[in-house]
């Protein structure tokens, strides 16, 4: 919905679909339900895997099948999620969820086929974002990657609407805090044309950053001083604990859930995943913070279990006097959070009422 000149909604991975047949169904009864509880039209933050963005390109039937649903529930459609290639509700995810990577020449065919389908679906004189991987896993830049982009960019730059790369950092990732970030872009700045440079941006996640430490106001505060382009947010929570014997239901197998652990010291220990962190002898005096994402409408999951909302909060009221961004709550992890009985529709109803209260707290929504 648009809401202060920014662009509100939900990101769709939460939903299980890999199929156009099988989004239109999710758009039809799950999207519709969310969007019902709102009173402007709706944007629909759609996640788009390889194999729909294949089907969409080869058959002019379906977009329009996909454009008639969205005029139906009142959707439109300004951003997509192109992170995950394949289908992100396979058994096990894991670190599979960052391939193809952008050294690789299949993520730049699959984003440019994106661009152009979100090229016919944008608003008339929106702009759009596209969502993708941080450049690679691990910290390693591959050699071909500014190359890949630099294409991608040229595609995008020659659509009739404007259309954003969004490169979202996360943790163990090449982009995955602050300063990696500023790195990153101040190369991006001199080996991308002035005419290019501005299709390139940043999805910035609250979740990725609060599991570093990093405070999602003051590191996006920082990012943009730089002039860094951030049109796209995802507002999400991660998980906070210092008895991480509460954590032992959480290491599930299906999604990798990065794991920071800061000692009283201030030191700072990483793990790729939790379960591997929790082999580990337990340190005493420490905070764990974990890479899954909660709805922001929780605070306490359980005694002694909390999440990053005190750090969103704030970020929340700064981005209330904030215009043109594409602003969307993202719990994919909905489905495997232990004893979860809420479904995705109410839960995302309750995760948006909480933002919107939170960007106007004056305002009274149903």
């Amino acid at each position: 919905m648009l809401f202060q000149n920014n662009h509100i909604s939900y990101c769709t991975n939460i939903h299980a679909y890999g199929t156009v047949t099988e989004l239109l169904s999710a758009l039809e009864y799950s999207v519709a339900k969310v969007a019902s509880k709102f009173p402007s039209r709706f944007a629909a933050g759609l996640y788009l895997s390889y194999r729909i963005v294949e089907e969409l390109t080869d058959s002019e039937e379906k977009i329009k099948q996909l454009k008639d649903c969205l005029i139906k529930h009142n959707l439109y459609v300004c951003s997509l999620n192109c992170f995950p290639y394949g289908d992100f509700h396979d058994c096990v995810v894991k670190e599979t969820v960052y391939l193809p990577n952008w050294g690789d020449q299949r993520r730049v065919e699959y984003t440019c086929k994106a661009g152009t389908i979100l090229d016919r679906l944008l608003p008339e004189g929106q702009v759009g974002t596209i969502s993708t991987v941080p450049i690679a896993y691990r910290k390693e830049l591959p050699v071909t990657a500014f190359d890949h982009i630099r294409q991608t960019l040229i595609h995008f730059s020659k659509l009739e609407h404007k259309i954003v790369l969004a490169l979202e950092p996360e943790p163990d990732c090449y982009l995955d805090d602050t300063a990696s970030c500023l790195t990153f872009f101040a190369r991006a700045k001199s080996e991308l044309s002035v005419k290019l440079f501005p299709y390139l941006g940043l999805c910035f996640d609250t979740c990725h950053f609060s599991v570093l430490f990093e405070k999602p106001l003051a590191a996006f505060q920082k990012l943009k001083a730089a002039g860094i382009n951030i049109p796209k947010v995802q507002i999400s929570s991660a998980i906070v604990t210092e008895c991480p014997e509460k954590l032992n239901s959480f290491a599930e197998p299906t999604y990798l859930h990065q794991t920071a652990i800061k000692l009283e010291n201030g030191q700072l220990i990483r793990y790729n995943d939790l379960d591997k962190a929790l082999a580990k002898i337990y340190f005493k005096k420490a905070e764990w913070r974990v890479h899954f994402h909660l709805p922001i409408y929780l605070e306490i999951t359980k005694e002694g279990l909390g999440t990053t909302n005190p750090e969103l909060v704030p970020f929340l009221a700064f981005l209330a006097s904030a215009e043109n961004l594409h602003i969307e709550v993202e719990t994919y992890s909905l489905g495997v959070i232990p004893g979860t009985v809420i479904s995705a529709e109410e839960s995302t109803i309750r995760e948006l009422q909480f933002l919107l209260r939170h960007l106007r707290p004056t305002l009274t929504i149903n």
